[in-house]
């Protein structure tokens, strides 16, 4: 039993992990700045539907910016712990994503072509 545990804790702990939430973390707060720097420099004001749509985007990248911030503050491992936050912001971005593409297709699907 002990040595299932030291192969657990050593792969929790691991570099290759501590990575991974580094460039999870940074992807997002890289996706964060570069919408934060086209909505400041759009020299005209944005479509309707815009605004809402990069607010829904910068919250995903918030997310995973503040997620990837929190395992990786940690000086122990947290094994399953981080798996359910994670796991909710991936079915939160998912379900966000998959319903504004059917209501795309919807909207664009009744509009006759012209």
């Amino acid at each position: 039993m002990p040595e299932q545990l030291e192969r657990v804790l050593a792969t929790e702990v691991s570099l290759r992990s501590r990575l991974r939430h580094t460039a999870g973390g940074l992807a997002g707060g890289c996706g964060v700045a570069m919408i934060a720097v086209l909505w400041v420099t759009e020299p005209n004001a944005l479509p309707t539907p815009c605004p809402g749509r990069l607010r829904r985007t910068d919250g995903h990248g918030s997310a995973w910016a503040v997620f990837a911030g929190w395992v990786l503050s940690g000086r122990r491992p947290l094994f399953a712990l981080h798996r359910v936050p994670a796991a909710r912001i991936a079915l939160a971005a998912t379900v966000v994503t998959t319903l504004a593409g059917v209501a795309l297709a919807a909207v664009r699907s009744a509009v006759p072509p012209t």
